[in-house]
């Protein structure tokens, strides 16, 4: 029983240090996408300035997570899936649209995440489903109702 013991507690503490060397890694990369998002955003101002156009900058949608870590990572998942309906406005996406994103991102995310954030878009009244697919909802026209 003492062996048993002693080998859960070596495959504890390696896989803690493991999960640690992990979140530090994923912590990194989502840095690096929130900094290059950031960037990429620059850019696009700039252009649209330079051009003389207007700009639509995306609001982050709001999140509730237990600490600044959790809330800066669930804001960037969230914007990243707000941006991917809106640029497949006209054909709508599918939670493995949106899970797919976030592995291009390089994101880490729950298997359930895409659901959660979709349905919290929904709540908001910012989308609708539709067959399956989720399409951003289409601002009221002025004189009606």
């Amino acid at each position: 029983m003492d062996q048993f013991m002693g080998l859960l507690e070596d495959r504890l503490k390696k896989t803690t240090i493991e999960w640690e060397a992990a979140k530090e890694e994923a912590r990194v990369a989502n840095d690096k996408v929130e900094a290059l998002f950031r960037a990429v955003e620059a850019y696009r101002q700039t252009l649209a300035v330079e051009r003389k156009e207007s700009v639509a900058v995306p609001e982050p949608q709001p999140v509730q997570a237990d600490n600044e870590e959790e809330k800066a990572l669930e804001g960037n998942k969230s914007l990243i899936a707000w941006e991917l309906i809106l640029a497949n406005a006209e054909r709508g996406v599918t939670p493995k649209d949106v899970r797919d994103s976030f592995k291009k991102a390089c994101v880490s995310f729950h298997a359930n995440y895409p659901y959660a954030v979709l349905r919290r878009f929904m709540k908001s009244k910012k989308i609708k489903k539709i067959r399956g697919r989720y399409f951003p909802m289409e601002p009221k026209k002025a004189g009606s109702e």
